[in-house]
């Protein structure tokens, strides 16, 4: 009796396995990916936040008053770098500011554990979501 020999390839049980082996390790790294991803924007909104807080300083240090400052006359954008943050200042006296970047759309969504961060005057940093504001700074 000859033996015949047998093309090589997958069967079907071993295919079906390769599926459910990938599908498991993307169901892990995905959304890992997506928290760095947030992170990473998080990030922009604290360093827009930082650069916004030296500038108010500068404009303090130039015109003794935080009072009149606004994004127009820091020659400070409405948005973060990327446009993940929609950032704001209020300046309710004098000696006092309070600095805010919202999230936007997607990253609204994506991070709603620590939503909108603030920073005020005396470098308080803080969050309207329901994570910890250490965590989220």
């Amino acid at each position: 009796m000859k033996h015949v020999k047998q093309q090589g390839g997958f069967t079907l049980l071993e295919l079906l396995v390769t599926i459910a082996i990938i599908g498991i390790l993307a169901s892990v790294a995905y959304p890992v990916y997506i928290e760095h991803v947030t992170r990473t924007k998080r990030v922009e909104a604290q360093s827009a936040l930082l650069q916004l807080a030296t500038k108010l300083e500068h404009y303090y240090a130039v015109y003794h008053t935080y009072a009149g400052a606004n994004l127009k006359n820091l020659h400070a954008n409405e948005k973060s770098e990327h446009g993940y943050y929609h950032l704001t200042i209020k300046t309710e006296n004098s000696h006092t500011y309070a600095l805010t970047a919202t999230p936007i759309d997607t990253q609204a969504i994506q991070d709603a554990e620590c939503g909108t961060l603030t920073l005020n005057q005396a470098g308080e940093k803080g969050i309207t979501g329901m994570g910890k504001a250490s965590q989220c700074w």
